[in-house]
């Protein structure tokens, strides 16, 4: 068992050193990281219903829950809501804000065009690239 857990790690480092080198990751704006941080919360709150229902399932069998049945449910439920809350903490503070550019364009913007095109009379415009 202890061979193949290092062979496989001697594996993976060996697959880590031939990769081509990654990009950087791409920033991340706050609405994102609100949304990843909600959803890591719901994934954690399940986790604790399943491992809650199988512990309490194993207790009412007439079965006493060892203390690592214990432990590492509530070490993995305390990660992913440490990693839930700290995304939604992120996300006030430290992440870029989305530019104007990235940002949708005003609505009332299209909605003062006119369902027509103007007439021929008033096309002048001081804009180069409508008036040519």
């Amino acid at each position: 068992m202890t061979a193949g857990i290092t062979g496989l790690g001697i594996l993976i480092g060996v697959r880590h050193r031939l990769q081509r080198p990654e990009r950087p990751l791409a920033p991340l704006d706050a609405n994102e990281a609100r949304s990843v941080g909600r959803h890591l919360l719901i994934i954690g709150a399940a986790i604790a219903v399943i491992a809650t229902v199988i512990i309490g399932l194993g207790v009412h069998a007439g079965g006493k829950p060892i203390a690592l049945s214990l432990v590492l449910p509530a070490l993995s439920v305390a990660w992913v809501f440490w990693l839930g809350f700290k995304l939604l903490r992120v996300a006030d503070d430290a992440v870029t804000p989305a530019t104007e550019d990235a940002l949708p364009a005003r609505a009332s913007a299209w909605e003062a065009r006119p369902s027509q095109p103007p007439a021929a009379s008033s096309r002048s415009s001081s804009n180069p690239q409508v008036s040519a």
